[in-house]
């Protein structure tokens, strides 16, 4: 009795390991979509301005990796860059939603002479960005004192917009090695210290010329 048992123990063993040998193995996890996190405020950033069709590619269903305009790391899946150019369809104002991307190192806002408003609050919330663009754009207001607070920022261009007012003494808290603040409306003392700048830019009226 004691050694029927046991066969049919090895042939139980038996079949479990010919089951495993013939089962594909796990897939790896491939990482293509975001942080569930940076997803969400990605498609609220979409929602803000109105499906415009530059998020067209911007789909629940579909990983960030298939997305237009969107550069993440491959795990957790965190978006570091984000580039929206070249869209005279989109309107809006810059989405707060922004604030939901902390990891953020790179964001453009380039040739959209329909995105209007002031630079809000929600940029100087991204405390990892390194580079800054927000130009030919119909941006409005002051050059806000909060960008100080980006203390990683190097390059941050704010031209060609409809920016005001005098340049904040803030700016020159970062290291910046580059800045350009032409063709906008400033006024007021360049209060920008120039050591360790290597290229920088600023108009009081239109006209270009080094700071």
């Amino acid at each position: 009795m004691r050694m029927h048992s046991r066969a049919q123990v090895v042939v139980l063993l038996c079949s479990l390991l010919a089951g495993a040998a013939n089962a594909e193995p796990d897939p790896e996890p491939t990482y293509k979509d975001c942080h569930p996190g940076d997803k969400a405020a990605l498609l609220a950033v979409k929602a803000a301005f109105g499906e415009a069709y530059d998020f067209a590619s911007w789909k629940p269903d579909n990983p960030c990796c298939d997305w237009y305009d969107v550069a993440r790391r491959p795990s957790p899946g965190h978006v570091v860059g984000l580039a929206i150019f070249q869209d005279a369809n989109l309107t809006g104002t810059i989405p707060t939603a922004l604030a939901g991307l902390p990891h953020l190192e790179d964001l453009t806002l380039r040739h959209l002479p329909g995105l209007s408003g002031p630079i809000p609050p929600a940029i100087g919330k991204l405390s990892n960005l390194s580079s800054l663009r927000i130009s030919w754009t119909a941006v409005s207001g002051p050059v806000p004192s909060f960008l100080g607070a980006l203390k990683k920022l190097n390059f941050l261009d704010l031209s060609f917009n409809s920016l005001s007012g005098a340049i904040p003494a803030s700016l020159g808290t970062i290291p910046l090695s580059g800045i350009n603040l032409s063709r906008n409306r400033l006024t007021g003392a360049r209060t920008i210290p120039l050591s360790g700048l290597a290229q920088a830019w600023c108009s009081r009226s239109g006209s270009t010329s080094p700071m």
